[in-house]
């Protein structure tokens, strides 16, 4: 229990993006991982390779599986109070998702709330990451089509595939850190949204990857219900 406290007082006065992302093994129990799996495969057909597949919290009738997820979601609540210095913020979820990836799927590089934008070099946020150095003049970070979401948590349901990796940087162009996060079963990984937490997913190579993601803000506006 001492070393809990010690983490999370430590991640409290964090300041570098890479610190803030928090990476717990087993955070669901595998029963619990496992119902969510079995519900999903019995709701999705003919999954895409170039989609993530995603069978959003809006679409489960099911009363059991949709108290599942909002259990989770409250425990990763909890965990963002001990974590983050939230400045007395009521943090709620605002979205919620099933998701599969298949052989060939990926997620392309980009931030949950924000892009960049250059005049110069367009708005391609992976071809940003080459050609341009940052500074050029009117680029700048704007908000996407998600301004409200403030952070992200994702969890792993399963072993048995290949690839899938998911990668944070700060970008496109600060590089201050680049964090390669290899997926384990029931793992969950939690992290602010902005500038300084951009991600992608790696190419899943052989195998389904099955996730649940979270997506949690604190305008009133947003939240889910």
């Amino acid at each position: 229990m001492k070393w809990f406290l010690l983490f999370f007082a430590y991640l409290a006065h964090a300041t570098h993006p890479e610190d803030q992302i928090i990476v717990i093994d087993n955070f669901i129990p595998v029963d619990i991982a496992n119902t969510l799996i079995q519900y999903y495969d019995t709701e999705k057909y003919n999954l895409c390779q170039t989609s993530d597949n995603e069978f959003s919290l809006a679409s489960v009738r099911n009363p059991h599986i949709r108290n599942i997820i909002q259990d989770i979601a409250n425990q990763v609540i909890q965990l963002m109070q001990r974590c983050y210095p939230l400045l007395g913020k009521n943090y709620q979820l605002d979205h919620a998702g099933l998701y599969a990836r298949i052989a060939g799927n990926y997620c392309p590089y980009h931030a949950d709330n924000v892009f960049f934008e250059c005049p110069v070099h367009g708005k391609d946020q992976g071809r940003l990451r080459t050609i341009c150095p940052g500074n050029c003049p009117g680029a700048k970070f704007v908000p996407n089509h998600t301004p409200w979401r403030e952070y992200t948590a994702l969890i792993y349901l399963n072993d048995g595939f290949a690839g899938g990796e998911i990668a944070f940087e700060d970008g496109p162009c600060n590089r201050k850190y680049q964090k390669t996060i290899p997926i384990r079963a029931n793992m969950l990984v939690l992290a602010p949204n902005g500038p300084d937490f951009y991600h992608e997913v790696f190419p899943i190579r052989k195998g389904k990857r099955y996730s649940l993601h979270l997506w949690f803000t604190s305008d009133p506006q947003h939240r889910y219900r």
